[in-house]
């Protein structure tokens, strides 16, 4: 039941304000902790959790008319909520990104993936915060570098290429992670084509 951390809260912050350059401020919200603390066996006092944050982001939808954007919809993995259908979100997330789901299903308050927190944002106000291209490359090299805050047990930069290298040649099979190396795996392809598309438009 101890919270999952990877990543520090002076890293997310920074990414959180690279992010408002896109147009919008944000309000966050999270909770520590995995929800739920055990799959597919959430606690009454989990769910009330949940629950609660499924009247708040109605409560958003409804009278700010602004998607919401949470943590855990479909997998580990941020998704758009775009409105609610029931006791269900409707969701827009990577699943549609592929263009084999035409119209994703909803997905109920209860079965979130939340690994590590309960995580929501929520739109605030529109800013025309715009930065220069020095900056932005600032702020790659620093996290490329790994020249961020990082949490106990966590390395970041290149070094954590020789880590999960060392992990992946030297733990014992029964302690190796299918779905997290797949998922790591999965996170660093998207970030090389993310830069890759990005960096030629920058220039």
């Amino acid at each position: 039941n101890e919270p999952v951390e990877c990543i520090s809260v002076g890293a997310f912050r920074r990414m959180l304000k690279a992010t408002e350059s896109l147009g919008w401020t944000f309000e966050y919200y999270e909770r520590p902790g995995s929800y739920p603390a055990k799959a597919g066996a959430p606690t009454p006092e989990e769910l009330e959790l949940v629950r609660k944050l499924f009247e708040n982001v109605k409560r958003e939808i409804d009278q700010r008319d602004r998607p919401v954007v949470l943590w855990g919809l479909a997998a580990p993995e941020y998704g758009l909520v775009k409105g609610y259908e029931g006791n269900s979100y409707l969701v827009s997330t990577f699943r549609g990104l592929s263009g084999d789901v035409k119209e994703e299903p909803p997905v109920p308050f209860h079965d979130l993936k939340a690994v590590g927190c309960i995580d929501a944002l929520y739109l605030r106000d529109k800013t025309k915060r715009i930065e220069k291209p020095e900056e932005i490359l600032q702020r790659a090299i620093a996290f490329a570098d790994g020249d961020v805050d990082t949490v106990p047990r966590y390395v970041a930069g290149p070094e954590a290429f020789d880590e999960w290298a060392r992990v992946l040649d030297e733990a014992p099979d029964e302690q190796q992670n299918y779905m997290g190396n797949s998922y790591v795996g999965a996170c660093v392809t998207d970030g090389i084509e993310m830069s890759r598309t990005y960096l030629p438009r920058l220039a």
